[in-house]
């Protein structure tokens, strides 16, 4: 942690601002769908022949609504209507921190993974940070209620973990067959 970057708690230091806080969830979730965006156009391509001709077609098909659902959550937030109820949704304060880190974590894990090609480790990664996503996700769905949009990103990420679990599985089979 950084000294520019304290923990809400922080004796002597205001605590951010609804506004703040609403900015940097913005930035999460712009974060969240970039690695929605590479477990779509990076990871299902390594997918087994089979699994890709079953889904991936129908997965980038569906990927595209998600990032119109994105863009709409992003524009519904921008007014700041939403500032004050994210406290009570727990996107303030420690709550949002825990967050915020757990997906961080498991994002960072999940790119220099990439970058060394263990694609089963991304996998694995980015499986936990889709989770931290969805979590944050599903917090902010209590503020929206019925905004559809939510629910799209939601239920997308579930497919991303289970897109991700296939990678898993694909390569402790490699594994087992190498032995």
């Amino acid at each position: 942690m950084t000294p520019a970057d304290p923990p809400p708690s922080t004796p002597g230091v205001p605590p951010p601002s609804p506004e703040d806080d609403r900015v940097e969830l913005q930035a999460i979730l712009a974060q969240y769908h970039g690695l929605l965006t590479t477990i779509v156009e990076v990871i299902v391509p390594t997918l087994p022949a089979d699994v890709q001709a079953e889904i991936r077609p129908q997965t980038e098909a569906a990927f595209s609504g998600v990032s119109v659902a994105f863009g709409e959550l992003n524009a519904e937030l921008n007014p700041g209507d939403h500032d004050e109820g994210l406290e009570a949704v727990a996107l303030r304060g420690e709550q949002k921190e825990l967050k915020k880190r757990g997906f961080w974590y498991n994002l960072r894990r999940f790119y220099r993974a990439l970058r060394q090609e263990n694609v089963a480790g991304a996998a694995k990664h980015g499986m936990r940070a889709v989770k931290w996503g969805n979590i944050i996700i599903g917090s902010l769905s209590k503020e929206l209620e019925k905004f559809r949009f939510v629910e799209v990103i939601k239920e997308f990420g579930e497919v991303a973990e289970t897109l991700l679990d296939h990678v898993l599985e694909h390569a402790a089979n490699a594994h087992d067959r190498a032995r």
